[in-house]
């Protein structure tokens, strides 16, 4: 997988559709996934790029969720974006290793400037960790 590639993983279709159109006219690959479960589905490891994760997703509990992406991102790097004041989310995210997070509304600028820090300085080292 290129390393400009973002996992977007969001159940908000209106969210994945923005944020895609977003992404790829700022030249970025984007792999769209409409759920948890899709993404913990998707082939082959994911060594550079990163998963920008909503963290609203209604699929799987909070805890569960970010638990189980804890332990299949050890060489991924995650940008979570939360509802605008869920602070335990945002407490659990940065304990499950996020390297970002975002609070909706998004701004876009600061949302592609955050995919862009990660993925050329972020998923770089992460990248050469899981080497």
């Amino acid at each position: 997988m290129a390393a400009n590639t973002v996992q977007l993983v969001s159940e908000d279709a209106e969210l994945r559709d923005s944020l895609s159109k977003l992404m790829v006219a700022a030249g970025l690959v984007v792999d769209v996934l409409p759920s948890i479960q899709a993404w913990l589905q998707a082939p082959g490891p994911v060594v550079h790029g990163c998963v920008v994760l909503d963290a609203g997703l209604a699929d799987v509990d909070g805890r569960v969720r970010l638990d189980r992406l804890a332990a299949n991102c050890r060489s991924r790097a995650v940008l979570a974006i939360t509802e605008r004041g869920d602070v335990p989310m945002v407490v659990l995210a940065i304990r499950h290793g996020a390297a970002e997070i975002l609070q909706k509304p998004l701004r876009e600028q600061e949302f592609l400037d955050r995919v862009r820090w990660i993925l050329f300085h972020r998923a770089d080292s992460i990248g050469e960790e899981a080497s």
